[in-house]
């Protein structure tokens, strides 16, 4: 367990921890808020860790700033099932706040909030080639570009809400390249894309058995745009849902 304050202790809990051969649990401890995060920050070697923020907030600041997971059998929790303190992280970075890669994995529970992230071309979370996943069990995602998923990554939500993102181009969630979006709980509403205005995919897999996609708009697909991908819905409301021109709920393209 670590208890952390400053981005010199966070630097440090990351690196003791990837360098342990046991202790695969770790858990890391917010006691002030980290303002600002300004470097980037690798979980690897299969450990798991978990940040608590005890009701605190990681603001990340800087053009490479943010925390990374990558390595098989690596995990990354966001907060905890059960767990009622919070954890918000926001900030001013060009690059994501979150990336998960090499077969990673990164969970987000309640009372966790990702939030007001410029909208360039990253996101709040990025999960990147196969068998890298992110694993929404609750919390916010927020004011700002949410998620790509690409190069066989999987997103599954099962619960906590996506909302009010708005990005300038296509893709507020981004699903392409052979990856795969799960939906089984949770509500994607208010968000606007050019194109999908609630969710993009492109050569990839959509599986939507429950949740919601509300009140999203795009000038294509306002609850959901699919080109050449294979989708099926089975449960679930997609509602409310307006397009400029084609699709207000769903524009398949070759799906």
């Amino acid at each position: 367990t670590y208890e952390v304050w400053t981005e010199d202790q966070f630097a440090e809990a990351v690196q003791e921890i990837n360098k342990k051969s046991s202790d695969k649990i770790n858990e890391i401890f917010l006691t002030q808020d980290i303002n600002p995060l300004t470097g980037n920050y690798t979980l690897t070697n299969g450990k798991t860790t978990t940040i608590k923020g005890e009701n605190h907030r990681i603001f990340i600041k800087g053009s490479n700033a943010g925390i990374t997971v990558t390595g098989e059998k690596t995990v990354l929790n966001l907060g905890a099932n059960g767990y009622d303190k919070t954890l918000t992280i926001d900030g001013d970075t060009t690059a994501a706040f979150i990336v998960v890669s090499g077969r990673a994995t990164a969970n987000m529970y309640e009372n966790v909030t990702l939030q007001n992230r410029p909208s360039t071309d990253n996101a709040c979370v990025v999960i990147m080639g196969s068998n890298s996943v992110f694993n929404m069990y609750g919390g916010v995602i927020e004011k700002c570009r949410a998620v790509i998923a690409a190069s066989g990554a999987t997103f599954y939500m099962q619960s906590g809400k996506i909302k009010d993102c708005r990005f300038g181009g296509n893709r507020v969630i981004s699903v392409t390249d052979n990856s795969k979006f799960i939906m089984e709980g949770g509500i994607i509403s208010g968000c606007e894309a050019d194109t999908g205005g609630g969710l993009y995919a492109e050569n990839s897999t959509v599986t939507i058995n429950k949740g919601t996609i509300s009140g999203c708009t795009a000038r294509e697909g306002g609850g959901l745009y699919a080109n050449n991908s294979a989708v099926t819905i089975k449960g679930g409301t997609i509602s409310g849902c307006t397009a400029e021109n084609n699709g207000g709920g769903l524009y398949a393209i070759n799906s």
